[in-house]
């Protein structure tokens, strides 16, 4: 079994199969446990009023006392949901653990997993698109920590929330250290962001590689170089971070393949 997407590196697959295991157990109701270092995958109980929606671990305040032993946090999605909900993000930053899903598909069984908060950063090039952990916000984040060291905050969203009226880039892009810069100032390491069939909301963003390319991650479509001509039209709010103010530009990002 290969690694799944920011799994964490000293999570053990055989640990991961235990996880599934607990997971096709409760189904219906949401699984949920801790990746541990010491005693691997320990199995929870899901205390919430709604367990088939929700859960709540009823060890959580022994978990948190251990929080140097945990490896991750894992719950299953009986719902088939193939991403993180806004309210996961939101759990999970304030655990500072990467946490784990597994989908669950009507029959119970397990159809996908993926990891997020870890510090595994995929290639940036060739991803498939999950909201919330490989979109295009993603890409902006893990370009920024590879090139730059730079820790961009997360921001818990759904699927398309935009179509929700959310203006999660226009709200949030001064708060992750950005400030608007003219068209005319873009270089190759800024940000662009635009409304793609967003109605009129903000809801895609870029980073500039070079002179005539940019990389950004489409919904339903794997992360890729584009020109920038092609996007421009539509990409066409131009950003610099606060880092790069006194330097007059970010330093130029290295190639990628």
């Amino acid at each position: 079994m290969s690694s799944y997407e920011r799994q964490p590196k000293d999570l053990k697959q055989s640990d991961l199969i235990k996880a599934f295991n607990h997971a096709k157990a409760e189904f219906p109701k949401e699984a949920c446990g801790v990746f541990t270092r010491s005693c691997g995958y320990i199995a929870c109980k899901n205390v919430a009023e709604k367990p088939c929606d929700d859960f709540t671990m009823l060890e959580y305040k022994q978990i948190a006392a251990n929080e140097g032993d945990v490896i991750a946090i894992f719950h299953s999605h009986p719902n088939d949901r193939k991403a993180p909900s806004a309210e996961d993000m939101r759990v999970q930053i304030t655990t500072a653990l990467p946490w784990g899903v597994a989908a669950l598909d009507s029959k119970g069984e397990v159809s996908d997993c993926f990891f997020w908060g870890s510090d595994v950063i995929p290639p940036l090039l060739a991803r498939e698109y999950r909201s919330g952990a490989m979109d295009c916000y993603s890409i902006i984040r893990d370009a920024y920590m590879l090139w730059y060291g730079i820790n961009l905050p997360e921001f818990p969203r759904d699927e398309a929330f935009w179509e929700r009226g959310e203006d999660k880039y226009m709200k949030g892009f001064s708060y992750a250290g950005f400030e608007l810069i003219t068209h005319e100032h873009l270089m190759p390491g800024d940000v662009i962001l635009g409304s793609i069939l967003g109605r009129g909301i903000v809801n895609h963003g870029a980073v500039v590689l070079n002179d005539k390319e940019i990389i950004h991650h489409m919904v339903n479509s794997l992360s890729r170089r584009d020109p920038l001509s092609r996007w421009f039209r539509h990409l066409n709010i131009c950003l610099r971070h606060k880092e790069f103010k006194e330097n007059g530009a970010p330093p130029m990002p290295p190639k990628i393949d």
